[in-house]
């Protein structure tokens, strides 16, 4: 498949569902989530920034020195995160991937960026899809997505990466999101 391009249409299209009711509510369970589990004032990483709609509440709310990177095409997310400290190189007590670790193709690459925590928000493969009818799944997106998990496999594959699940939901669902789920893992041997 050919790969997608992260451009600007990419963006605006993600930055016009920010911008519903359900991108709000979406951000602010984000939010609240990221705050009820690594606590206020750590160092943290929006790693797929995207938009930057995550990174500004972040920068607005409990984490003013957060830290965003992506790899998009668009000029203005460039200039943007540069201006809000590019802080992909560095370590993070907090690493969050909203939609974005499937897109990774080296993911273990990123996950070393956390010394505490990561949070995911990724398309679960519900147990009902049989494999070879994976083509016709919602979120199968060959060029895009490099990864597919079912739940088991998602906490199966953070435990390889030193990483264990302390807490899981679907609420995002509740927002009118379909086969996603948000985790919450700790390292086990914290940094």
């Amino acid at each position: 498949a050919k790969p997608i391009r992260y451009d600007s249409d990419y963006i605006n299209r993600y930055r016009r569902l920010s911008e519903t009711d359900a991108g709000k509510q979406i951000n602010a369970f984000r939010i609240k989530w990221v705050l009820d589990h690594a606590g206020p004032r750590v160092s943290l990483l929006d790693y797929g920034s995207g938009d930057l709609t995550f990174l500004s509440l972040a920068r607005l709310s409990h984490w003013p020195e957060a830290h965003g990177y992506d790899i998009c095409e668009d000029d203005l997310v460039k200039y943007a995160l540069h201006d809000l400290g590019h802080g992909s190189h560095s370590r993070h007590h907090a690493v969050c991937f909203w939609d974005s670790l499937e897109h990774l193709d080296n993911p273990m690459e990123a996950l070393a960026l956390a010394d505490a925590w990561v949070f995911v928000t990724i398309p679960i493969m519900p147990n009902s899809v049989n494999p070879a009818r994976l083509p016709e799944w919602k979120h199968y997106k060959p060029g895009e997505h490099f990864w597919y998990f079912t739940r088991r496999g998602i906490v199966s594959f953070m435990r390889e990466a030193g990483f264990s699940m302390t807490d899981g939901s679907e609420a995002e669902c509740e927002y009118g999101r379909e086969d996603i789920a948000t985790f919450a893992f700790l390292r086990r041997e914290i940094k």
